[in-house]
């Protein structure tokens, strides 16, 4: 009788399993209908500027990843900050949209043959509408200007 009973039990949790699995594979694909729908910004009124960590836009956008690094990671964050000096960085990109600064990333040789993507940030309202690709097709193409990590 007991067999039985452990039976029925583990049937019942194995086809609540399943709809809890069916339930999360509902979720994502509802979350992939979203990013698929999000509004892309048009490249065109997307405006990339080339400078350097002196750029007030930019250190401004530094410190809000700082603060979104430390919110996400906490204590471990503060291990971390020391590598992430942005002082006399001369390749920073930075990204507009209608005049206003949403994005930023940079890099520096890491080796002969290569660089380091540093600092990349979008700010959250206009994540998923392609800003950090094209900040990092940005980086790319002015290592690939300057022969770095070639």
């Amino acid at each position: 009788m007991r067999q039985g009973t452990r039976n029925k039990v583990q049937g019942t949790r194995h086809k609540a399993q399943g709809t809890r699995c069916k339930n999360q594979e509902t979720r994502t694909k509802k979350r992939i209908q979203k990013i698929k729908v999000a509004k892309i910004i048009n490249p065109v009124s997307l405006k990339m500027r080339r400078t350097s960590s002196e750029d007030r836009d930019f250190q401004e956008l530094v410190r809000l990843l700082d603060k979104d690094l430390l919110d996400r990671y906490g204590a471990l964050q503060d291990y971390y900050s020391r590598f992430n000096s942005i002082k006399n960085l001369p390749t920073v990109v930075m990204a507009y949209y209608k005049g206003q600064p949403v994005g930023c990333g940079c890099f520096k040789q890491f080796d002969e043959g290569s660089v380091e993507i540093k600092r990349m940030y979008v700010s959250p309202v206009q994540r998923g509408k392609g800003i950090g690709a094209t900040i990092l097709a940005e980086l790319e193409k002015w290592a690939a200007e300057l022969k770095v990590g070639t």
